[in-house]
């Protein structure tokens, strides 16, 4: 196979990532080509980051252009487990026409125990296999304004309309924590100002500029239950035992989730294994880029 290495479709140190991605290929013995004109003789297209076609930078105008040439792609984005806000990720979600839990192929079929036991181990924080039956607050886990795994969905709108649903099924105090790099200020200080006249509602300060970076873990302390449209959150949420309630069906924890608020009071805690088998299999490292062993994972979802 000959595979089309879009550096162009990154930038900074991610491009450093796609290179890597084609050593790996290249030792698996199938051919890679970096940003080449001559791209209809290719037979795939691997891409760094969502694709956002109405953003003019040349990064997204080189991803629209693969995506509407290619039938198939492969696209790398930020990771799920030991999330991390640097640039200097060493850790990244792959799969196969997108980066969804619901619109990419992540080959699942073909789940491997010891792949999932060495996946985990690499990370230094337990993962808790039993559910948290105890907890005080819910935690809102807000998304970046504009982020392309919310679709059309208004991340400020759709907090302040679940937390007046929420309000429905429970007295619970709400805590809401939004993402750790703020955009439309405006937007969101209307929102604190809002949520903090009702009863028994926190807010979380949370922004990477003035606090650095944020720890979810010390808000998954005492929590009952997480919010989540498509969240990472989900997946800290759910590794460490506590119920998530995943709202958009792209999140990466949507099988091992509830799906409406009114379950806020009996959330789902439902066994986990096939979940962390399938999720063993959606993150890779750069090592596994250098070596092909991602590769060898994505070629068969070809």
């Amino acid at each position: 196979m000959k595979i089309l290495i879009s550096t162009r479709s990154a930038s900074g140190v991610h491009s450093a990532k796609l290179t890597s991605f084609a050593q790996g290929v290249t030792v698996c013995g199938d051919e890679a080509v970096l940003d080449t004109d001559d791209s209809q003789n290719c037979d795939l297209a691997v891409i760094y980051g969502s694709v956002k076609p109405h953003r003019g930078r040349a990064e997204q105008v080189a991803k629209t252009k693969i995506v509407k040439q290619f039938k198939k792609f492969v696209q790398i984005e930020t990771q799920l487990v030991g999330r991390r806000m640097n640039a200097d990720a060493d850790e990244f979600r792959v799969g196969v026409d997108g980066f969804m839990w619901d619109t990419a192929d992540w080959g699942f079929a073909h789940t491997d125990q010891q792949r999932t036991k060495h996946f985990f181990n690499r990370f230094d924080y337990p993962k808790r296999e039993q559910w948290n039956t105890a907890g005080e607050h819910i935690l809102i886990c807000m998304q970046k304004y504009g982020d392309a795994s919310l679709g059309t969905v208004d991340t400020y709108a759709w907090c302040m309309d679940t937390v007046t649903e929420l309000r429905k099924h429970t007295d619970r105090k709400i805590v809401v924590r939004p993402h750790p790099i703020y955009r439309k200020k405006d937007l969101m200080e209307q929102l604190r100002t809002t949520l903090l006249r009702l009863p028994n509602v926190e807010w979380r300060n949370t922004d990477i500029k003035e606090h650095g970076e944020p720890d979810i873990a010390q808000d998954l302390e005492n929590c009952w239950c997480t919010v989540t449209y498509t969240s990472g959150s989900a997946v800290d949420s759910v590794l460490q035992g506590v119920p998530n309630i995943a709202m958009g069906t792209g999140n990466m924890a949507w099988p091992v989730s509830s799906h409406s608020l009114s379950d806020i009071e009996n959330p789902h805690r439902g066994d986990k294994t096939d979940w962390l088998n399938k999720l063993a299999l959606c993150q890779w490292s750069t090592k596994e880029f250098n070596s092909g062993e991602c590769w060898k994972h994505i070629k068969k979802s070809l």
